[in-house]
């Protein structure tokens, strides 16, 4: 099984945010994998960095957006493995996903997705609102309507980390989605065409040197989980689920309302 790390980058001149992809892109290829980036437009500084790091192909696209370059990302990996590891550029060892990335692999062999989802433990050390967002609203609606169609258990999609069978290629390569609901929305087309999709877990704890406070990231964090949610919505309104709609829409606004107060 040939294994090949998908992923997308997008920065200008933030010397920490750098700092954590160069440190992650090293560790994926202290791994020994192949690695595909989807550039955005980052300084010279930062490709020249990336470029000098082995088992590495870097393509540049010239739209901005996230989810182009997700799709891009996976195609390219696509051509050279069976199975893709799609990440966030930065998510390396603060994180502590990379260490176990290939004993997540075996899990694989009877799915044809696994999301990586973190323990309970490790979720206690994210900050107290994103914590709440991503539980009680992202997470909540994904594992509810990925049950209600497929009746698969998946508990936390919003860390990001995806394995990805060649059975999964097309979902994510065909999404039209420009957000970073182009690593969601096709977990949700999998499932519904059945698909088997699967989580592993990992202690994944929040790095201490990043900060989230400020009424700015309340709203990055609220109008970040409409766009997570609005896949739902969308294949809801497309199959004429209209009782299932006005359900999420009801909760979707008492929890927002909820978690604001």
């Amino acid at each position: 099984m040939k294994v090949t790390i998908a992923t997308t980058t997008y920065d200008k001149n933030e010397e920490k945010e750098s700092r954590a992809i160069i440190n992650a892109l090293r560790e994926w290829h202290d791994l020994g994998f192949n690695i595909v980036v989807s550039d955005g437009g980052s300084s010279k500084n930062l490709l020249n960095q990336m470029s000098e790091i082995g088992k590495i192909k870097i393509r540049q696209r010239k739209s901005e957006k996230v989810g182009t370059g997700i799709r891009q990302a996976i195609a390219e990996a696509f051509r050279e493995s069976d199975v893709v590891i799609f990440s966030d550029g930065d998510k390396g060892g603060s994180y502590g996903f990379q260490a176990k990335a290939k004993e997540f692999l075996s899990e694989l062999e009877d799915r044809d997705i696994l999301v990586v989802g973190r323990t309970d433990n490790s979720f206690d050390s994210y900050p107290p609102f994103q914590r709440k967002i991503e539980r009680e609203i992202d997470n909540y609606f994904y594992s509810k309507f990925i049950k209600r169609i497929s009746g698969q258990d998946v508990s936390d999609v919003t860390y990001g980390p995806r394995i990805i069978g060649k059975n999964a290629e097309k979902y994510f390569t065909d999404t039209t989605y420009e957000t970073w609901a182009a690593a969601y929305e096709p977990i949700l087309t999998a499932a519904r065409a059945g698909l088997k999709v699967g989580e592993v877990k990992a202690d994944i704890k929040f790095p201490s040197e990043r900060k989230e406070v400020g009424d700015f990231q309340k709203a990055y964090r609220i109008c970040q989980a409409f766009q997570l949610v609005e896949p739902i919505i969308s294949q809801m309104l497309s199959r004429g689920e209209i009782k299932h709609l006005e359900e999420l829409l009801r909760e979707f606004i008492s929890k927002t309302n909820y978690i604001l107060d």
